[in-house]
């Protein structure tokens, strides 16, 4: 039995769909079910058994749907520790949409929006996390110069799901005008900057000298895109020249295998933002996640 506080997908009752199919995806019979504001008979899938849920018409996903308008494995379904829920389209034939929207990067999910894939469309409920997570004290926000699109994507996909408003430039031609511009607009101004080598080129430490003396409150993680391993005494010199951290390039072919390092990075992060750590189980998460960009082919109808 669902309850108000059960996060779930609600199907019609009337959908030409096998019951045997849909109770064996975990979906509630309309007898079983719990109705949450609807006059339409319908079928209700707890998402409560996993932290990620595939969708599409393959028997190995979580949730089955054998339509041939749906990729073998479509799409993908996912939370985070604090019990939000995105989708991402994995690279399927006919997309995925939400509220008619083609989902071209993960998305969360809000209470009542529906989602379709294929000829299929299923309503996404959580009404207690509407209250909970809309009542939000001011979101941290970060901004990375970054020239490496991968490098940037990773930590976009991340930074994203820890509920952190992310700005990515991959370029900033004169970044002292640019963090003057944000602290004029008072709203825009980061609490952390995420800045890579490549993108100050010989300027690093002068620019990490030049935000301590004129921003004393604004943090900076230097990132090197190009280098795997930062020495000892690398990030010792960059911490005595003002900067909070120094990370080393994720390696995308082995995010998952590479998983107490990332842990670190991140978790290092949310420090300098003064958040709460990151749960482990949540960030192997968002890095599948991550990790399904690379791997278009075989999840193709």
């Amino acid at each position: 039995m669902t309850s108000l506080q059960t996060p779930q997908l609600f199907i019609r009752a009337d959908y030409c769909q096998s019951h045997r199919l849909l109770a064996e995806s975990g979906f509630w019979t309309p007898t079983q079910s719990y109705r949450l504001a609807s006059s339409t008979a319908g079928y209700y899938r707890p998402l409560v058994d996993s932290s990620f849920w595939t969708i599409g018409r393959s028997l190995s996903c979580s949730i089955i749907f054998p339509n041939r308008t749906i990729s073998r494995q479509h799409a993908l379904l996912m939370s985070t520790a604090n019990r939000d829920f995105f989708v991402t389209d994995l690279m399927s034939r006919n997309g995925s949409f939400v509220n008619g929207k083609q989902v071209a990067q993960p998305l969360r999910l809000c209470h009542g929006d529906r989602l379709k894939i294929g000829e299929i469309e299923v309503e996404f409920q959580f009404p207690q996390k509407t209250a909970e997570s809309y009542r939000r004290q001011q979101r941290r926000r970060v901004l990375m110069i970054q020239p490496s699109t991968t490098q940037g994507r990773i930590w976009q996909e991340i930074l994203t799901c820890q509920h952190i408003m992310f700005t990515w430039e991959k370029t900033a031609k004169d970044w002292q005008e640019l963090i003057d511009r944000l602290a004029d607009q008072a709203t825009e101004f980061p609490d952390l900057l995420m800045v890579d080598t490549t993108a100050l080129k010989a300027e690093t430490y002068d620019f990490c000298r030049w935000c301590a003396d004129h921003y004393p409150n604004l943090r900076v993680i230097l990132t090197y895109a190009d280098r795997t391993e930062i020495l000892d005494m690398e990030q010792q010199w960059a911490i005595r020249q003002g900067a909070f951290a120094v990370f080393s390039a994720f390696d995308e072919h082995h995010l998952l295998g590479n998983m107490v390092e990332t842990v670190g990075k991140v978790n290092c992060v949310l420090q300098a933002l003064e958040q709460e750590p990151i749960q482990e189980s949540s960030l192997a998460s968002v890095l599948l996640l991550v990790s399904t960009f690379a791997l278009g082919e075989e999840f193709s109808g």
